[in-house]
C-alpha cells in the first residue's frame, strides 16, 4: 500500500476545511480551506498601496475587515478597461450592518493576479448569494408569480419583454436561449412561429451578474408551462 504523506488535506465531511493528517490517522486539527491569499495593489481612493486579500470557501479577509460569505446580502461590480483590457475592478459587499469597499488593480507588472481575485469573488458570490437569490425566484415560480429580470418578463403565461406591448409568447412556442457577447451580454429567446419557423421573440442587454440566472429561470418556465400550457 502507498503510505500518504502527513499534512493538510481536504475534509470529507467540510469541503470549505482541511483536516490534518499525521501520516497514519487524522487528527482533530482543522484550519479553512485557502483559495487566494495575495498582496493586491489598491486604486487611489483607498489609503496605503497595497493590502492583502485572503479567501476561503466560507469567508474572507480584506486588510482588518472580515466577511462571512452569507452575511452578504448584495453587491455591486465594475470593471474599468484600457484598450479592452480589464484595468481596476471595483467591488461594494453590501451587508445588513456596512458596506464594504473594494477596489484594486487587474494587473500587476504584467501578473494578472487582480484578474484572478476578482474571478475568485465573483464566483464565490455567485455560489452563495445567487443560490438565496435564485432560490426566492424559484418561490416565485412555485407560486405562479411573474418575474422581472434583466429587462424581461416571465409568468405561466408567457415571456416578452418588459414595456413591450406585444402579447406575451406561450412558453408553448418556446425555441430557445441564446447569448452573444461584445462590451456587454445580450440574450436572446426565441419562439415558434406559424410557420414552424424559429423566429426571435425577446432581446435584451445585460451584464455577467445578472446573465446567470436567467436560464435556469426560463428552463423551469419552460419545463413547468411549455407542453402543456399553463397548470
Amino acid at each position: 500500500m502507498t503510505e500518504v504523506p502527513a499534512g493538510w488535506y481536504d475534509d470529507n465531511e467540510d469541503p470549505g476545511w482541511q483536516r490534518y493528517w499525521d501520516g497514519s490517522s487524522w487528527t482533530d486539527q482543522v484550519q479553512p480551506k485557502v483559495l487566494f491569499d495575495g498582496i493586491l495593489n489598491l486604486i487611489k481612493v483607498f489609503k496605503g498601496k497595497e493590502q492583502r486579500l485572503v479567501v476561503t470557501p466560507n469567508e474572507l479577509w480584506w486588510g482588518e475587515e472580515y466577511v462571512r460569505w452569507d452575511e452578504v446580502v448584495a453587491f455591486t461590480q465594475l470593471t474599468t478597461t484600457m484598450s479592452g483590457i480589464p484595468y481596476i475592478h471595483e467591488l461594494v459587499l453590501q451587508l445588513h450592518d456596512r458596506n464594504v469597499p473594494m477596489g484594486f488593480m487587474a494587473r500587476v507588472k504584467r501578473d494578472p493576479i487582480g484578474d484572478r481575485a476578482h474571478a475568485l469573488l465573483i464566483g464565490l458570490l455567485r455560489q452563495t448569494l445567487g443560490v438565496r437569490v435564485l432560490t426566492g425566484l424559484m418561490e416565485m415560480v412555485d407560486n405562479g408569480e411573474p418575474i422581472r429580470l434583466g429587462g424581461l418578463l416571465f409568468s405561466p403565461e408567457g415571456f416578452t419583454e418588459e414595456g413591450k406591448d406585444d402579447p406575451m409568447v406561450p412558453w408553448s412556442q418556446y425555441a430557445g436561449l441564446e447569448f452573444g457577447t461584445a462590451d456587454s451580454i445580450f440574450i436572446s429567446l426565441f419562439h415558434t412561429n406559424d410557420r414552424g419557423k424559429r423566429k426571435r421573440a425577446a432581446g435584451v442587454q445585460t451584464d455577467m451578474l445578472r446573465s446567470w440566472v436567467i436560464p435556469p429561470i426560463v428552463e423551469e418556465h419552460a419545463r413547468r408551462y411549455g407542453s402543456g400550457g399553463v397548470t
